[in-house]
């Protein structure tokens, strides 16, 4: 009689519980509008290849397009009514492999549906020939960036709105695709100074590839590229004014897929704009012991070079997005991108 007692003890509870646990009201879905989207969001983009582009015959159009953007930084403007303005810096590719750095402004509109999906329409760049770096002939870059669209789709518990582009027009059919995440909190946006980067910050890199490195005929020279960074992971140390220093372990590998791990120093500097946008300049410090397996004397010094980023960071995440927009000596194009955290 005590057995059952002790399990009546125990069943009955869980049976009210299920029970009042079923008698809840479902919780009603979130209801979106245009007005959830407002102030300031950084956003990094990353290019995903079309299966056209590499179908034989090129019906894709990789041999004869045009340049095409292989990464991009920068922040988006939501006015919590339908319009939207940012600025972008995309690192770009000819089908050759020549990089030209792209800094603009734009001006579009938006739209967001009930269950959080929507469009995104930029229907204006503002483009100078001073946008350009390295400079273009009169009139070309701005001939360089055009109209795009974009379907997205909000996370509201994450905090982030994710885009996908929907239109390709003239290109190697490459999309861009990417996250944007708060910037800050107020319609008005955040002054930074260098400042804002200061202390130990770890970093995670990864690849992307440029659309020259798919080209026929290998334009791109990945068979005669030398040996190529995949992976990074490291720390940076910002000193709150200009300065950097950091240490770095990269899985690197040559075109026969032969493997070295390079762990290394560098040293840099770095500028921050207003807008929370900001290059930095990396300086690598690397010794014959930095290679594993080691390499004969003065070789594994040449495997890492002088580099170039562009970012955008986010106060509120505490988030910094990096975007390589040189790839000098290279070969292959292949540029690394990523996101930074405070230690």
């Amino acid at each position: 009689m005590r057995t059952r007692t002790v399990r009546l003890m125990i069943v009955l509870p869980a049976l009210a519980l299920a029970l009042s646990l079923r008698a809840q009201p479902a919780r009603a879905a979130f209801t979106f509008s245009v007005g959830y989207l407002r102030s300031y969001w950084v956003f990094q983009m990353t290019p995903a290849k079309s299966f056209a582009a590499n179908a034989p015959g090129d019906p894709g159009g990789v041999a004869t397009a045009p340049r095409q953007n292989v990464l991009r930084v920068g922040y988006i403007h939501w006015d919590g009514a339908g319009g939207a303005s940012g600025r972008t810096i995309a690192t770009t590719d000819d089908n050759s492999g020549n990089t030209v750095v792209i800094d603009y402004t734009w001006t579009g509109a938006y739209t967001v549906n009930p269950d959080g999906t929507g469009t995104l329409n930029v229907t204006s760049t503002a483009i100078t020939d001073a946008n350009c770096t390295p400079a273009q002939l009169a009139g070309v870059c701005a001939t360089l960036e055009g109209p795009e669209t974009y379907a997205l789709v909000i996370n509201k518990g994450a905090g982030v709105v994710s885009l996908n582009e929907t239109d390709n027009v003239g290109g190697a059919k490459i999309f861009m695709t990417g996250q944007a995440t708060r910037q800050w909190n107020d319609a008005t946006q955040f002054p930074f100074t260098p400042k804002a980067l200061r202390s130990a910050w770890t970093f995670q890199l990864r690849p992307a590839t440029s659309f020259a490195a798919s080209a026929p005929g290998d334009p791109g020279g990945v068979a005669t590229a030398p040996r190529q960074d995949i992976l990074r992971v490291g720390v940076i140390q910002w000193d709150g004014v200009s300065g950097v220093t950091g240490h770095v372990i990269a899985t690197t590998d040559d075109n026969f897929g032969n493997t070295v791990i390079i762990d290394y120093g560098l040293t840099g500097n770095y500028t921050m704009s207003s807008d929370g946008t900001g290059t930095l300049s990396v300086v690598p410090i690397v010794t014959d012991t930095s290679c594993t397996p080691a390499q004969a004397p003065g070789i594994c010094a040449t495997f890492e070079g002088n580099e170039t980023y562009a970012f955008a960071l986010s106060k509120r995440r505490v988030r910094l997005y990096l975007t390589e927009t040189d790839n000098v000596g290279r070969g292959a194009k292949i540029f690394m991108t990523g996101e930074a955290g405070r230690q």
